[in-house]
């Protein structure tokens, strides 16, 4: 149905959990813009409903994402570790930035950090 229109990245129909059937809508990624646009195009042609779908804050954060360095979260950190020892701790691997997890009133360590 949506191939005539362009390369296809990813595509997903959205199933009903109990009946495993198509809930009749789904989602289509084509490589390039312009061919998501000749697909809306056709589609309306056709009566079907049909629109660019908004990017999820999952995508993009992903789209943004530094590719040269990662986030690490550490949990069950002792109580008496703070930023210093949590960068002993990633030791040999370069940290760029390190934080232990602390309760906003309190202050107190909630026994894990992130380390980038």
């Amino acid at each position: 149905m949506a191939s005539p229109y362009g390369i296809i990245e990813s595509s997903k129909s959205i199933i009903h959990e109990v009946t495993g059937k198509c809930k009749g809508y789904g989602f289509v990624k084509y490589r390039t813009a312009d061919q998501a646009e000749k697909a809306i195009e056709a589609f309306t042609a056709q009566g079907l409903h049909s629109t660019l779908a908004k990017d999820s804050f999952k995508s993009k954060l992903k789209r943004l994402q530094d590719r040269s360095s990662a986030n690490v979260y550490v949990s069950n950190l002792s109580p008496d570790i703070d930023e210093a020892g949590l960068v002993d701790l990633i030791k040999p691997h370069p940290v760029i930035s390190a934080r232990i997890l602390r309760d906003t009133l309190t202050g107190q360590h909630k026994g894990a950090g992130f380390a980038r």
